[in-house]
Protein backbone atom coordinates (compact mmCIF):
# COMPACT_ATOMS: atom_id res chain seq x y z
CA UNK A 1 0.00 0.00 0.00
CA UNK A 2 1.26 3.46 -0.91
CA UNK A 3 2.10 5.79 1.98
CA UNK A 4 0.68 8.73 0.04
CA UNK A 5 -2.81 7.34 0.70
CA UNK A 6 -2.17 6.79 4.44
CA UNK A 7 -3.35 9.40 6.95
CA UNK A 8 -2.43 9.59 10.64
CA UNK A 9 -5.56 8.66 12.58
CA UNK A 10 -4.30 10.62 15.58
CA UNK A 11 -4.10 13.78 13.48
CA UNK A 12 -7.17 13.53 11.24
CA UNK A 13 -9.66 12.58 13.97
CA UNK A 14 -10.98 15.50 15.99
CA UNK A 15 -13.24 15.11 19.01
CA UNK A 16 -15.44 18.05 20.01
CA UNK A 17 -17.92 18.75 22.78
CA UNK A 18 -20.65 21.00 21.42
CA UNK A 19 -23.11 23.22 23.28
CA UNK A 20 -26.58 22.04 22.15
CA UNK A 21 -27.97 25.57 22.50
CA UNK A 22 -25.34 27.61 20.65
CA UNK A 23 -24.10 24.62 18.62
CA UNK A 24 -20.58 25.95 19.07
CA UNK A 25 -17.63 23.91 20.27
CA UNK A 26 -16.97 24.04 24.00
CA UNK A 27 -13.68 22.14 23.64
CA UNK A 28 -11.94 20.18 20.88
CA UNK A 29 -9.00 17.78 20.94
CA UNK A 30 -7.27 14.97 19.09
CA UNK A 31 -6.95 11.41 20.38
CA UNK A 32 -3.74 10.49 22.17
CA UNK A 33 -3.74 7.08 20.47
CA UNK A 34 -5.84 5.10 17.99
CA UNK A 35 -4.06 1.74 17.76
CA UNK A 36 -6.89 -0.07 19.57
CA UNK A 37 -9.38 1.02 16.93
CA UNK A 38 -7.27 1.13 13.79
CA UNK A 39 -3.90 -0.60 13.36
CA UNK A 40 -0.60 -0.44 15.21
CA UNK A 41 0.57 2.19 12.73
CA UNK A 42 -2.41 4.32 13.77
CA UNK A 43 -3.23 5.18 10.18
CA UNK A 44 -6.29 5.24 7.92
CA UNK A 45 -5.70 4.13 4.35
CA UNK A 46 -7.25 5.34 1.13
CA UNK A 47 -7.57 9.12 1.40
CA UNK A 48 -5.90 12.47 0.91
CA UNK A 49 -7.01 15.38 3.04
CA UNK A 50 -9.07 13.14 5.32
CA UNK A 51 -10.93 14.72 8.24
CA UNK A 52 -12.96 12.71 10.74
CA UNK A 53 -15.22 14.61 13.14
CA UNK A 54 -16.49 12.90 16.27
CA UNK A 55 -18.81 15.32 18.00
CA UNK A 56 -20.69 15.00 21.28
CA UNK A 57 -23.38 17.09 22.91
CA UNK A 58 -21.42 18.51 25.82
CA UNK A 59 -24.01 17.51 28.43
CA UNK A 60 -25.44 14.04 27.66
CA UNK A 61 -22.70 13.27 25.11
CA UNK A 62 -25.06 12.31 22.26
CA UNK A 63 -22.51 11.42 19.53
CA UNK A 64 -22.22 12.15 15.82
CA UNK A 65 -19.53 10.78 13.51
CA UNK A 66 -18.80 12.16 10.02
CA UNK A 67 -15.89 12.16 7.58
CA UNK A 68 -14.77 14.25 4.60
CA UNK A 69 -11.80 14.14 2.23
CA UNK A 70 -10.23 15.74 -0.82
CA UNK A 71 -9.40 12.50 -2.64
CA UNK A 72 -10.32 8.84 -2.19
CA UNK A 73 -8.39 6.00 -3.79
CA UNK A 74 -10.17 4.15 -6.58
CA UNK A 75 -9.31 0.56 -5.75
CA UNK A 76 -10.84 -2.71 -4.60
CA UNK A 77 -9.83 -5.65 -2.43
CA UNK A 78 -6.90 -5.16 -0.05
CA UNK A 79 -6.10 -1.81 -1.67
CA UNK A 80 -9.60 -0.40 -1.10
CA UNK A 81 -10.05 2.57 1.18
CA UNK A 82 -10.94 1.94 4.80
CA UNK A 83 -14.21 3.37 6.06
CA UNK A 84 -13.29 5.34 9.22
CA UNK A 85 -16.92 6.06 10.07
CA UNK A 86 -17.92 2.39 10.04
CA UNK A 87 -14.81 1.43 12.00
CA UNK A 88 -15.48 4.03 14.69
CA UNK A 89 -19.18 3.13 14.84
CA UNK A 90 -18.17 -0.28 16.20
CA UNK A 91 -16.93 1.54 19.31
CA UNK A 92 -19.92 3.87 19.65
CA UNK A 93 -23.59 3.37 20.61
CA UNK A 94 -25.80 1.76 17.99
CA UNK A 95 -27.88 4.94 17.66
CA UNK A 96 -24.90 7.20 16.88
CA UNK A 97 -25.73 9.90 14.34
CA UNK A 98 -23.88 9.91 11.00
CA UNK A 99 -25.58 13.06 9.70
CA UNK A 100 -24.48 16.28 11.38
CA UNK A 101 -27.62 18.13 10.27
CA UNK A 102 -29.88 15.48 11.81
CA UNK A 103 -27.77 15.48 14.97
CA UNK A 104 -27.98 19.27 15.32
CA UNK A 105 -31.73 19.18 14.70
CA UNK A 106 -32.15 16.56 17.43
CA UNK A 107 -30.20 18.72 19.89
CA UNK A 108 -32.26 21.78 19.01
CA UNK A 109 -35.54 19.90 19.47
CA UNK A 110 -34.90 19.11 23.12
CA UNK A 111 -37.63 20.22 25.50
CA UNK A 112 -36.29 19.05 28.88
CA UNK A 113 -33.23 20.64 30.53
CA UNK A 114 -30.34 18.27 31.23
CA UNK A 115 -29.34 17.42 34.78
CA UNK A 116 -26.28 15.20 35.33
CA UNK A 117 -27.16 11.72 36.60
CA UNK A 118 -26.78 10.99 40.29
CA UNK A 119 -26.10 13.13 43.33
CA UNK A 120 -23.72 16.08 43.45
CA UNK A 121 -21.11 15.17 46.07
CA UNK A 122 -18.60 17.99 45.61
CA UNK A 123 -18.44 21.44 44.01
CA UNK A 124 -15.36 23.64 43.58
CA UNK A 125 -14.16 26.60 41.53
CA UNK A 126 -11.13 26.88 39.27
CA UNK A 127 -10.18 30.13 37.52
CA UNK A 128 -13.61 31.53 38.30
CA UNK A 129 -15.51 28.56 36.83
CA UNK A 130 -17.62 26.12 38.84
CA UNK A 131 -17.03 22.37 38.62
CA UNK A 132 -19.22 19.66 40.15
CA UNK A 133 -18.77 15.92 40.75
CA UNK A 134 -21.79 13.61 40.59
CA UNK A 135 -21.99 10.07 41.92
CA UNK A 136 -24.32 7.57 40.30
CA UNK A 137 -24.49 3.87 39.37
CA UNK A 138 -24.84 1.94 36.14
CA UNK A 139 -28.46 0.78 36.65
CA UNK A 140 -29.48 4.45 36.39
CA UNK A 141 -30.72 4.88 32.81
CA UNK A 142 -29.18 8.32 32.22
CA UNK A 143 -25.85 7.18 33.68
CA UNK A 144 -25.81 4.25 31.30
CA UNK A 145 -26.60 6.51 28.33
CA UNK A 146 -23.99 9.16 29.13
CA UNK A 147 -21.26 6.63 29.86
CA UNK A 148 -22.02 4.58 26.77
CA UNK A 149 -21.90 7.72 24.62
CA UNK A 150 -18.46 8.83 25.81
CA UNK A 151 -16.73 5.50 26.57
CA UNK A 152 -14.80 5.55 23.31
CA UNK A 153 -12.51 8.10 24.95
CA UNK A 154 -11.04 5.36 27.15
CA UNK A 155 -9.64 3.76 24.00
CA UNK A 156 -8.53 7.08 22.51
CA UNK A 157 -6.96 8.63 25.62
CA UNK A 158 -5.83 5.83 27.95
CA UNK A 159 -2.94 3.50 27.17
CA UNK A 160 -4.50 0.04 27.16
CA UNK A 161 -7.90 1.48 28.09
CA UNK A 162 -11.07 -0.46 27.36
CA UNK A 163 -14.81 0.04 27.56
CA UNK A 164 -16.91 -1.55 30.27
CA UNK A 165 -20.12 -3.49 29.52
CA UNK A 166 -23.15 -1.26 30.04
CA UNK A 167 -25.76 -3.86 29.08
CA UNK A 168 -24.71 -6.62 31.47
CA UNK A 169 -26.79 -8.61 33.93
CA UNK A 170 -28.66 -6.47 36.46
CA UNK A 171 -26.63 -7.85 39.36
CA UNK A 172 -23.39 -6.91 37.62
CA UNK A 173 -24.58 -3.44 36.62
CA UNK A 174 -25.47 -2.74 40.24
CA UNK A 175 -21.84 -3.20 41.24
CA UNK A 176 -20.64 -0.33 39.04
CA UNK A 177 -20.23 3.13 40.58
CA UNK A 178 -19.78 6.02 38.16
CA UNK A 179 -18.60 9.56 38.86
CA UNK A 180 -19.02 12.39 36.36
CA UNK A 181 -17.16 15.70 36.57
CA UNK A 182 -18.99 18.60 34.90
CA UNK A 183 -18.17 22.27 34.46
CA UNK A 184 -20.81 24.99 34.36
CA UNK A 185 -21.65 26.92 31.19
CA UNK A 186 -23.10 30.45 30.93
CA UNK A 187 -25.78 29.20 28.52
CA UNK A 188 -29.03 27.36 29.19
CA UNK A 189 -27.16 24.10 28.53
CA UNK A 190 -25.50 24.67 31.94
CA UNK A 191 -23.35 21.50 32.02
CA UNK A 192 -20.35 20.27 30.02
CA UNK A 193 -18.42 17.09 30.76
CA UNK A 194 -14.84 17.34 32.02
CA UNK A 195 -14.11 13.74 33.00
CA UNK A 196 -15.40 10.56 34.59
CA UNK A 197 -14.39 7.60 36.77
CA UNK A 198 -15.81 4.10 37.03
CA UNK A 199 -15.45 1.64 39.93
CA UNK A 200 -16.45 -2.00 40.21
CA UNK A 201 -17.29 -3.43 43.64
CA UNK A 202 -16.24 -7.01 44.40
CA UNK A 203 -17.95 -8.72 47.31
CA UNK A 204 -15.36 -9.63 49.95
CA UNK A 205 -15.57 -11.80 53.04
CA UNK A 206 -14.20 -10.16 56.19
CA UNK A 207 -12.74 -12.86 58.47
CA UNK A 208 -14.21 -12.84 61.94
CA UNK A 209 -17.24 -10.73 61.05
CA UNK A 210 -20.58 -12.06 62.33
CA UNK A 211 -22.58 -12.07 59.10
CA UNK A 212 -25.28 -14.25 60.63
CA UNK A 213 -26.22 -11.42 62.99
CA UNK A 214 -25.90 -8.80 60.23
CA UNK A 215 -27.14 -10.46 57.02
CA UNK A 216 -27.69 -7.06 55.39
CA UNK A 217 -23.96 -6.25 55.56
CA UNK A 218 -21.85 -6.75 52.44
CA UNK A 219 -18.15 -5.92 52.46
CA UNK A 220 -16.34 -5.16 49.24
CA UNK A 221 -13.11 -4.32 47.51
CA UNK A 222 -13.68 -1.53 45.04
CA UNK A 223 -11.56 -1.36 41.89
CA UNK A 224 -11.05 1.74 39.79
CA UNK A 225 -11.51 0.74 36.16
CA UNK A 226 -11.54 3.96 34.10
CA UNK A 227 -10.23 7.42 34.93
CA UNK A 228 -10.58 10.05 32.21
CA UNK A 229 -9.97 13.79 32.24
CA UNK A 230 -10.53 15.24 28.77
CA UNK A 231 -7.29 16.76 27.35
CA UNK A 232 -8.40 20.44 27.39
CA UNK A 233 -8.87 20.13 31.16
CA UNK A 234 -5.68 18.23 31.97
CA UNK A 235 -2.80 19.72 34.00
CA UNK A 236 -5.18 22.02 35.83
CA UNK A 237 -5.62 19.97 39.01
CA UNK A 238 -9.02 18.48 38.09
CA UNK A 239 -7.67 14.92 38.16
CA UNK A 240 -6.40 15.46 41.70
CA UNK A 241 -9.74 16.83 42.91
CA UNK A 242 -11.67 14.02 41.25
CA UNK A 243 -9.35 11.33 42.65
CA UNK A 244 -9.42 12.77 46.18
CA UNK A 245 -13.20 13.13 46.11
CA UNK A 246 -13.97 9.57 45.03
CA UNK A 247 -11.28 8.18 47.35
CA UNK A 248 -12.89 10.01 50.27
CA UNK A 249 -16.24 8.41 49.41
CA UNK A 250 -14.86 4.91 49.87
CA UNK A 251 -12.64 5.85 52.78
CA UNK A 252 -15.74 6.93 54.68
CA UNK A 253 -17.71 3.80 53.74
CA UNK A 254 -17.17 1.08 56.39
CA UNK A 255 -18.34 -1.63 53.98
CA UNK A 256 -15.41 -0.92 51.62
CA UNK A 257 -12.28 -2.67 52.84
CA UNK A 258 -9.84 -1.86 50.05
CA UNK A 259 -9.52 0.58 47.13
CA UNK A 260 -7.61 -0.83 44.18
CA UNK A 261 -6.75 0.23 40.63
CA UNK A 262 -7.00 -1.95 37.55
CA UNK A 263 -3.73 -1.91 35.58
CA UNK A 264 -2.77 1.75 36.16
CA UNK A 265 -0.79 3.35 33.33
CA UNK A 266 2.23 5.54 33.98
CA UNK A 267 0.35 8.84 33.85
CA UNK A 268 -2.21 7.65 36.40
CA UNK A 269 0.55 6.12 38.53
CA UNK A 270 2.08 9.59 38.95
CA UNK A 271 -1.28 11.05 40.00
CA UNK A 272 -1.89 8.17 42.37
CA UNK A 273 1.44 8.59 44.15
CA UNK A 274 1.01 12.36 44.30
CA UNK A 275 -2.34 12.05 46.07
CA UNK A 276 -1.75 8.96 48.23
CA UNK A 277 1.66 9.89 49.64
CA UNK A 278 0.43 13.01 51.51
CA UNK A 279 -2.47 10.91 52.81
CA UNK A 280 -0.01 8.33 54.13
CA UNK A 281 2.03 11.04 55.84
CA UNK A 282 -1.08 12.41 57.57
CA UNK A 283 -2.39 9.01 58.70
CA UNK A 284 -2.92 8.71 62.43
CA UNK A 285 -1.36 5.22 62.45
CA UNK A 286 1.93 6.47 60.94
CA UNK A 287 4.59 6.72 63.69
CA UNK A 288 6.27 10.13 63.69
CA UNK A 289 9.70 8.57 64.23
CA UNK A 290 9.40 5.92 61.51
CA UNK A 291 12.69 4.83 59.93
CA UNK A 292 13.70 2.13 57.42
CA UNK A 293 15.13 -0.05 60.18
CA UNK A 294 11.88 0.04 62.19
CA UNK A 295 9.80 -0.86 59.15
CA UNK A 296 12.14 -3.70 58.20
CA UNK A 297 12.01 -5.09 61.72
CA UNK A 298 8.20 -4.98 61.70
CA UNK A 299 7.92 -6.46 58.23
CA UNK A 300 10.23 -9.37 58.99
CA UNK A 301 8.11 -10.56 61.91
CA UNK A 302 5.35 -12.07 59.77
CA UNK A 303 5.08 -14.77 57.08
CA UNK A 304 4.60 -14.26 53.37
CA UNK A 305 1.26 -14.51 51.63
CA UNK A 306 0.62 -16.76 48.65
CA UNK A 307 1.30 -13.93 46.21
CA UNK A 308 4.68 -13.13 47.70
CA UNK A 309 3.70 -9.96 49.54
CA UNK A 310 4.11 -9.54 53.26
CA UNK A 311 1.17 -9.50 55.65
CA UNK A 312 1.71 -8.03 59.11
CA UNK A 313 -1.60 -8.54 60.94
CA UNK A 314 -0.42 -7.54 64.41
CA UNK A 315 1.87 -4.60 63.60
CA UNK A 316 1.37 -0.89 62.99
CA UNK A 317 1.88 -1.61 59.28
CA UNK A 318 -1.35 -3.56 59.15
CA UNK A 319 -3.23 -0.85 61.04
CA UNK A 320 -1.81 1.81 58.73
CA UNK A 321 -2.75 -0.08 55.57
CA UNK A 322 -6.24 -0.75 56.95
CA UNK A 323 -6.69 2.94 57.73
CA UNK A 324 -5.75 3.93 54.17
CA UNK A 325 -7.59 0.97 52.55
CA UNK A 326 -4.73 0.42 50.13
CA UNK A 327 -3.75 -2.84 48.38
CA UNK A 328 -0.57 -4.24 49.85
CA UNK A 329 1.74 -3.77 46.87
CA UNK A 330 0.84 -0.09 46.45
CA UNK A 331 0.97 0.44 50.22
CA UNK A 332 4.49 -0.97 50.49
CA UNK A 333 5.70 1.14 47.57
CA UNK A 334 4.18 4.26 49.15
CA UNK A 335 5.90 3.36 52.39
CA UNK A 336 9.22 2.98 50.57
CA UNK A 337 8.69 6.38 48.94
CA UNK A 338 8.06 7.96 52.33
CA UNK A 339 11.07 6.23 53.86
CA UNK A 340 13.30 7.55 51.07
CA UNK A 341 12.28 11.08 52.01
CA UNK A 342 12.98 10.21 55.66
CA UNK A 343 16.39 8.89 54.66
CA UNK A 344 17.09 12.04 52.66
CA UNK A 345 16.49 14.03 55.84
CA UNK A 346 19.15 12.17 57.86
CA UNK A 347 22.46 14.14 57.76
CA UNK A 348 25.34 12.41 55.96
CA UNK A 349 28.10 14.05 57.97
CA UNK A 350 28.55 14.85 61.63
CA UNK A 351 29.88 12.67 64.41
CA UNK A 352 30.95 9.07 64.04
CA UNK A 353 27.73 7.98 65.73
CA UNK A 354 25.64 10.11 63.37
CA UNK A 355 27.42 8.70 60.33
CA UNK A 356 26.85 5.16 61.59
CA UNK A 357 23.14 5.88 62.08
CA UNK A 358 22.93 7.09 58.50
CA UNK A 359 24.79 4.02 57.20
CA UNK A 360 22.58 1.66 59.22
CA UNK A 361 19.40 3.26 57.87
CA UNK A 362 20.71 3.21 54.29
CA UNK A 363 21.45 -0.49 54.65
CA UNK A 364 18.04 -1.18 56.21
CA UNK A 365 16.33 0.70 53.36
CA UNK A 366 18.30 -1.17 50.72
CA UNK A 367 17.53 -4.55 52.29
CA UNK A 368 13.86 -3.66 52.83
CA UNK A 369 13.37 -3.04 49.12
CA UNK A 370 15.49 -5.99 47.99
CA UNK A 371 13.58 -8.33 50.27
CA UNK A 372 10.29 -7.12 48.81
CA UNK A 373 11.59 -7.51 45.26
CA UNK A 374 12.77 -11.02 46.07
CA UNK A 375 9.43 -12.03 47.59
CA UNK A 376 7.54 -10.76 44.56
CA UNK A 377 9.87 -12.51 42.09
CA UNK A 378 10.96 -15.49 44.16
CA UNK A 379 10.30 -18.20 41.57
CA UNK A 380 12.20 -16.54 38.72
CA UNK A 381 15.08 -15.34 40.91
CA UNK A 382 15.49 -18.76 42.51
CA UNK A 383 16.45 -20.16 39.10
CA UNK A 384 19.51 -17.87 38.87
CA UNK A 385 22.99 -18.49 40.22
CA UNK A 386 23.67 -16.66 43.50
CA UNK A 387 26.00 -14.10 41.91
CA UNK A 388 23.56 -13.42 39.07
CA UNK A 389 20.67 -13.20 41.52
CA UNK A 390 22.49 -10.62 43.64
CA UNK A 391 23.36 -8.63 40.54
CA UNK A 392 19.76 -8.70 39.35
CA UNK A 393 18.47 -7.60 42.75
CA UNK A 394 20.93 -4.72 42.84
CA UNK A 395 19.97 -3.58 39.34
CA UNK A 396 16.27 -3.70 40.19
CA UNK A 397 16.86 -1.91 43.50
CA UNK A 398 18.71 0.92 41.75
CA UNK A 399 15.93 1.21 39.17
CA UNK A 400 13.28 1.35 41.90
CA UNK A 401 15.11 4.04 43.88
CA UNK A 402 15.76 6.07 40.74
CA UNK A 403 12.03 5.96 40.05
CA UNK A 404 11.22 6.99 43.61
CA UNK A 405 13.60 9.95 43.37
CA UNK A 406 11.83 11.09 40.21
CA UNK A 407 8.47 10.85 41.96
CA UNK A 408 9.67 12.82 45.00
CA UNK A 409 11.21 15.45 42.73
CA UNK A 410 7.92 15.71 40.85
CA UNK A 411 6.04 16.28 44.11
CA UNK A 412 7.99 19.42 44.96
CA UNK A 413 5.54 22.37 44.94
CA UNK A 414 7.31 24.60 42.40
CA UNK A 415 7.78 21.78 39.92
CA UNK A 416 4.17 20.62 40.24
CA UNK A 417 2.91 24.17 39.69
CA UNK A 418 5.11 24.49 36.62
CA UNK A 419 3.93 21.18 35.19
CA UNK A 420 0.27 22.12 35.65
CA UNK A 421 0.91 25.21 33.51
CA UNK A 422 2.59 23.26 30.72
CA UNK A 423 0.82 21.70 27.77
CA UNK A 424 3.34 18.86 27.52
CA UNK A 425 2.68 15.18 27.04
CA UNK A 426 3.22 12.08 29.14
CA UNK A 427 6.09 11.85 31.55
CA UNK A 428 8.82 9.28 31.33
CA UNK A 429 7.74 5.90 32.64
CA UNK A 430 8.92 5.15 36.17
CA UNK A 431 9.64 1.55 37.16
CA UNK A 432 9.02 0.76 40.79
CA UNK A 433 9.48 -2.97 40.98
Amino acid sequence: MSDEWATSANECIKLSLVDPETQKNVVSFNPAMTYQIFDEAESIYGYKGLKVDLKFACDDLTPCITASWKEKIDAEGDAAAQDPVEILKEHLPEDVYTSESEWKAALKSRTEPFTPPGTCIHTYTHSGTTFSIYRTSLPTALCKTVLNNIQITTELLIEGGSQIPVEDEDWSDARWDVYFLYTSLPTSTKHSLVGYVTFYNFFTYLPGYDYSSHPETHHSRTRLSQFVILPPYQRQGHGSVLYDTVYAQYLADPSVLEITVEDPNEAFDILRYARDLPRLRKAKELPVDLTPSKVREAARTKPETSNGLLVTPSTFLSALRKELKLPERHFLQLLELHLLSVLNGIPKGGSKEARKTREDEERAYRLLIKERIYRQNKDSLAELEESERKEKLQETYESVVEGYREVLEGLKPKRREREEEEDGGARKKVKRG
